[in-house]
């Protein structure tokens, strides 16, 4: 368990609790006397060490927005690389043929780059924590049809997040 600010928190457990401290959110004082974590704290108390520690503890995030591409097809090609180390998920993208592979592909690299870079975490114990899509915006067209009808085109986009975490699956 990592002591921050005098208050207890186990590496994984108290994610709510280490956000409001990551990022400086109010949050309700419920929410975080159900983390173990007094409302008080805030994120100037904090050394550098332990926001370290909060960040290893949530993991490393990419995040993707605005792809060209349907969710409903992302979500095929991330139901196949999630829960797996990052080096097994890099050799699924490559051999996918689909065509949201690509893009994904771009988005574990720089989750991975994130990782090493930021977060001192190392890549060959990473692995996929979370992965999801979610819609973006909906690019709306018009086709003609036939007796002066038209029908409407909608040309999905969406928001992908990825993130990884040291440590076994």
């Amino acid at each position: 368990m990592a002591k921050i600010a005098g208050k207890s928190l186990p590496n994984a457990e108290n994610i709510g609790a280490s956000l409001a401290l990551l990022y400086d959110k109010k949050m309700s004082a419920d929410v975080l006397s159900r983390a173990g974590v007094s409302p008080t704290i805030q994120l100037r108390e904090l050394s550098d060490a332990d926001k370290k520690k909060i960040a290893n503890a949530l993991g490393c995030r990419a995040e993707l927005v605005f792809v060209r591409i349907s969710p409903r097809k992302i979500k095929i090609v991330l139901d196949l690389i999630r829960d797996k180390k990052c080096n097994e998920a890099l050799a699924i993208l490559k051999h996918t043929p689909k065509s949201a592979s690509e893009p994904l592909l771009k988005l574990l690299k720089s989750a991975m780059a994130n990782a090493e870079n930021n977060h001192d975490m190392n890549i060959d114990d990473c692995f996929i924590v979370e992965c999801g899509c979610g819609p973006g915006v909906i690019m709306k067209r018009i086709r003609p049809k036939d007796h002066g009808r038209a029908h409407r085109i909608y040309k999905r986009t969406s928001h992908v997040t990825m993130v990884l975490r040291e440590g076994n699956a």
